[in-house]
């Protein structure tokens, strides 16, 4: 579980901090704080108790976290269900799984005309339930079509969710991969790829949700020489997003950008590098909630750190 311990924090928020430390231990990752403005309450907008304004805040690092493993998860199976497709060895078909790690997944091709392409793909996980190495259980179906190889320059993907499900998550929404690598005089090196996503929802059993729109840019910087090998790609990310969450009765819009370029590598299970900030809906950079999460220096570990209205505290990531 997740573990936050202070940096150089002050006396009088000792009390928060603590609150901090028991919510931060329900959460799976923790990739960014987001701040929360134009909160209602009963239907209508009302200035909130800190520990209103402290619940709304930690129920969106909770929700940006299943946002941030939602968008990543998608890409990553959308490119890696094979080399026709996409480059085959990504998401829950990497190399580095077993041959029979989702054996209880049903892909199924269907040709859209009488061209190799469009081709529409479904990922189905059942019903019941199909648990992989990662320990997450997904049900539903992921269906995606293309419009050619997700590799080549121009090409486009457009999945959508059907009864889609992460653990006790339920997916909805619509994810769109377009390539967007310049089209080179020579062979392609260094792939560009934009992720942008519509009405985004993820809902959880007590009916909290985190609802969301915002687009995100993968350039490549590493790997590009070895297309056939993905588990040796590096990218750096860029984008934001905002939306709307609920968390008992409280309901509001948050807004985060990345600052500094996050580094997604397929070799890592978490980000190694970069800054996301986020602030109130309708407020500024500078507000009193804003909030910095700070991912690192580059080392494939699980710690990063976040400051908060001055004060900083070191996050362990499991």
């Amino acid at each position: 579980m997740a573990s936050l311990t202070t940096g150089p924090a002050v006396a009088p928020i000792t009390n928060r901090l603590t609150s901090m430390k028991r919510f931060y231990a329900l959460f799976l990752f923790i990739p960014a704080f987001l701040a929360l403005a134009g909160c209602k309450k009963g239907g209508s907008v009302t200035e909130l108790t800190t520990q209103e304004e402290m619940q709304i805040a930690l129920a969106a690092v909770r929700g940006d976290a299943q946002i941030d493993f939602t968008r990543e998860e998608v890409f990553d199976n959308v490119m890696g269900v094979n080399n026709e497709v996409g480059m085959g060895g990504t998401g829950i078909f990497g190399r580095m799984q077993q041959p029979d790690s989702f054996s209880c997944v049903s892909i199924t091709l269907e040709r859209l005309g009488p061209a190799p392409f469009p081709v529409r793909v479904t990922l189905d996980f059942g019903n019941g339930g199909c648990t992989g190495r990662d320990g997450r259980t997904r049900s539903g179906r992921i269906i995606t079509e293309y419009s050619a190889r997700l590799t080549e320059p121009g090409s486009r993907s457009s999945s959508v969710f059907d009864h889609y499900q992460i653990d006790s998550l339920s997916i909805s929404g619509s994810l769109v991969v377009q390539n967007t690598t310049p089209v080179p005089g020579g062979p392609v090196v260094n792939r560009q790829f934009t992720i942008t996503v519509t009405n985004g929802r993820i809902t959880r059993p007590s009916g909290n949700y985190v609802q969301w729109n915002g687009a995100r840019t993968l350039t490549q910087i590493e790997g590009g020489a070895t297309p056939q090998h993905p588990i040796d790609d590096v990218f750096h990310v860029m984008g934001s997003a905002s939306g709307t969450l609920k968390s008992g009765n409280l309901v509001s819009a948050w807004s985060s950008a990345i600052t500094a370029p996050l580094r997604k590598s397929f070799n890592c299970r978490w980000i190694r590098q970069g800054i996301v900030q986020t602030h109130r809906g309708t407020g500024s950079a500078s507000a009193q909630w804003t909030g910095a999460l700070d991912y690192g220096g580059g080392t494939c570990d699980n710690m990063a750190s976040l400051t908060l209205n001055g004060s900083t505290y070191q996050i362990s990531l499991p």
